[in-house]
This record gives C-alpha cells, structure tokens and sequence, in this order.
C-alpha cells in the first residue's frame, strides 16, 4: 500500500508537524507501506530529517507570496506561501505524476476540506492530523492526539462516515517512546540536571527566556542540556548568554537521542507541542510555556491536570516548584500518554484500506 503525507515545516510553523508524521511514516514503513512526503523546502526547514531517513520528498516549487487576506479562512492560510488555487494544482500535479495513493496524510492548520475534496481523485482515503478543532474537513480518518480531545470537538466539522481518532492515546511518538516506557522512574529533586527543549527552531526566543529564569532560581547550578536545530537562527547568541549567565550548558544539535536525554534528566523547562508529550510519556516533570497561541488550550489542559507545570512566566514556575508538585508532575505526566499513539493510529489506517 502506498501514502503520500503532506507536511511542510519552517521557522513560522516550526517542527512539530513534521515530527509528527515522520514518526508515523516510520511505523508505516515498518508494517510494509510505500511513503514519500510533499513539502515546501521553505527556509529553515526540516526536510533533511525526511531525506535522512530514506523517504523519498517532492519538494513543492516556491512561490511569490499570496496577496495579504483580511481574516483568512483558514486563519492559518498564509503559511502555505502559495494562493489555495496554487496549492491544489501542485499537489495534484505531485500526485498524479505518482499514481493513485492508497492514503493522502495531510498534516497542516493551512488546509481544510476544499483541498481535502479537490485531492479525492489521486487517493483512495484522507487522513488528517488536527489538534485545533477550528475548521470542517473532508476525510475518512481524523487524528486528534491532544489531552483530553474528544470525538465531539469535531461532530459539526467532519462527515458522519469519517472515523475520529481522540484523545492523546493517539499521540503519534517515536516508537522509542513506549520501548522505552519501562526504563523511567522517579528523578532527583532537587534535579541535578535540567533538559531545555523550546522547538527546533525557536523563533520566538523561549530558549532565552528559560536560561534567564534558570540562572536566577535555586536551580542555578544544575547541569542543562539545551536541545536545538542546529538550523535554528539565535544559536550563537543563545550560546553567548549561556557563558554570560555562567550556565553550565551541553548543547546538543539535531539530537536523534531524544529519549535517552529525557531518561537521564531530573527536570525538563520546554514548550508545548509533540515534545511535551514526549517528555510526559517517559515521566518527566516540565515547567512548560506555550510557544504560538494556538497551544495555550493545551498548555491549560495539561496544567489542570498536572501534568505539566505552568504558571504565568517560567521563572515563576521555578519559583514555586516544590517537590511535593514535583512529584505530583512526574505521576500525572505518566499517565496521559504511552508512546503507542503512531502504532494505533498505522492500525487504523491498515485496517480501512484492506476494506
């Protein structure tokens, strides 16, 4: 059986979507499927983490940017780079020029189900990854792995027929992620080492702002381990900080040793996204900020719940993490996700093209 997944990454949207569907691109690969990946190769990029796992990826041709929208629908139209008329003739042309897919896997807030539909020619079935539950689509498969996501957040924008995957059960991780589920156990408090994870790229620069905050706090003289693109645009002035701050930092670039860092660290200070619920299934307590405002319902469900630590600034968060809630992360963390997300989710997609 044969996939295309249609993902594009950038300093703009960051890294999380591909992350996602590379991981299950990966269990897809493992069970047999043919995959290969349609992008933009905008700047900043992670198509080479694509090409470095053998995928094959048709590189989208770049474009003058779309005439500026007031009130885009959706609102993150503008981050295809292209018109929506253009986007669906290019994807059509990639698709056609390969033959008809079993399953079209499209991974973007840009698209909605008038490129959904226009796609229903060159596949038999679509599959979308969501999280934010704000515009219809047009598949037969929808994949929602947030906290405390449910069927009903998409019964007035999806058809009757199309299956709902819900809830962060469905939170496509690294197969690494569940192996490794057996290794975790309670960490040092006070931590002795603290894992820094704000994205790949961190546009926004959380990664200053977590080393500041670290450096006045009682943490100060913890070990970090600070994770990054080795594309990302602030690295040399992250760096000079570090020294500035008197930080004891080992900084680790396109890191494909993820859950090994997390198993080894006391703490982690990160962003939300797909990294949160990594860090979470192998039970590692966070103080954790929302990188881009459509993640701040989830920062606020997963707060409730324990299972990350979040209060208004991340200093504040140090400021107030005892052990008591210390621990009370590291159990409630455990609990909401088992890193077998991409496998149910490749099962699903099994299942319904053998139908």
């Amino acid at each position: 059986m044969r996939v295309a997944i249609r993902v594009d990454s950038s300093a703009a949207i960051g890294y999380g979507h591909l992350s996602r569907t590379l991981n299950i691109a990966l269990e897809l690969r493992s069970r047999g499927f043919l995959v290969y990946f349609i992008c933009r190769d905008f700047e900043s990029s992670g198509v080479h983490w694509i090409t470095a796992a053998n995928f094959e990826v048709v590189k989208l041709p770049q474009s003058r940017p779309p005439r500026v929208v007031a009130n885009p629908k959706p609102k993150h139209l503008s981050w295809l780079g292209v018109s929506l008329d253009e986007e669906i003739a290019v994807v059509q042309s990639a698709l056609k020029e390969r033959g008809i897919v079993d399953w079209l896997l499209i991974d973007s807030y840009a698209l909605d189900r008038r490129f959904e539909s226009a796609m229903r020619t060159y596949t038999r079935k679509i599959a979308v990854l969501d999280d934010l539950a704000d515009r219809a689509h047009e598949c037969d498969l929808l994949i929602d792995g947030a906290f405390l996501r449910e069927a009903g957040d998409y019964s007035s924008l999806v058809s009757k027929r199309c299956k709902l995957l819900c809830g962060s059960q469905y939170q496509p991780l690294r197969s690494d992620y569940g192996r490794f589920r057996a290794l975790a156990m309670p960490r040092r408090f006070p931590p002795k080492t603290v894992l820094v994870s704000m994205g790949g790229i961190d546009s926004i620069g959380l990664i200053a702002v977590a080393l500041n905050a670290l450096a006045k706090s009682r943490f100060a003289n913890a070990a970090l381990v600070a994770v990054l693109s080795s594309r990302a645009p602030r690295i040399a002035e992250y760096q000079a900080l570090g020294g500035k701050l008197g930080l004891k930092i080992d900084w680790r670039f396109d890191t494909d040793d993820m859950p090994l860092l997390i198993l080894r660290s006391d703490l982690g200070v990160g962003a939300l996204g797909v990294s949160a619920y990594e860090r979470a299934c192998l039970g590692l307590a966070c103080v954790t900020a929302a990188a881009a405002d459509n993640q701040r319902e989830n920062l606020a469900r997963l707060g409730a719940a324990g299972a990350v630590i979040a209060e208004e600034t991340i200093g504040l968060a140090l400021e107030r993490l005892d052990e008591a809630r210390f621990r009370r992360c590291e159990r409630a963390a455990f609990e909401i996700c088992d890193g077998l997300g991409a496998a149910r989710i490749c099962e699903a997609m099994q299942s319904a093209a053998l139908r």
